[in-house]
């Protein structure tokens, strides 16, 4: 969420239909220069339009009384406060989800991949952690519909829905 400055960015995703499924992107909304309330009200509506299994808002900011709207119609709404472990995490899962090729969307929302090939990893100002951070741009503004789409993601939690981690691991004996 945001006001100015960033764009605010809103994705449905559909979620898999089994436990290796795929998340599709059903719609991408990027608001500019809305209040906090308009971006409440645009989630309520999506609301009412599908069969929503949750909602995470960055309460970052102006984000936070977008989240405390939502709480009120929608009291499940997840909250996050971006620290630097919330966004190792953010990226953690996307990085699993895109590697196991379980991410898809319309070849039309041309700024999705733009959005994910802006986040890169620094360190933080102190120079002691490793972070994710993205530079802004009028095409994908401060990397908003990647940040959104994993915050869907994190739905899913960490670990796929079997426990097992999304690779294959082959030992083969010495003869």
């Amino acid at each position: 969420p945001s006001r100015s400055v960033d764009g605010a960015s809103i994705v449905v995703l559909a979620l898999p239909d089994k436990p290796d499924g795929v998340f599709r992107v059903l719609e991408v909304f990027n608001l500019h220069n809305c209040a906090w309330d308009h971006q409440a009200s645009t989630i309520e509506d999506l609301t009412k339009k599908y069969d929503v299994a949750g909602i995470y808002i960055d309460r970052t900011g102006n984000g936070n009384g977008v989240y405390e709207t939502v709480k009120q119609f929608y009291p499940a709404a997840v909250g996050l406060h971006y620290s630097v472990s919330v966004k190792n995490d953010l990226v953690l899962k996307a990085q699993q989800v895109i590697g196991n090729r379980r991410l898809a969307w319309d070849a039309s929302h041309t700024r999705i991949a733009a959005s994910f090939m802006k986040i890169r990893r620094a360190l933080t100002q102190n120079s002691s952690q490793v972070t994710f951070v993205a530079d802004r741009s009028a095409d994908t503004g401060h990397a908003d519909v990647a940040w959104a789409i994993m915050h869907a993601l994190m739905h899913e939690g960490l670990l796929p829905p079997d426990g097992r981690p999304g690779c294959t691991v082959a030992f083969s004996e010495a003869a």
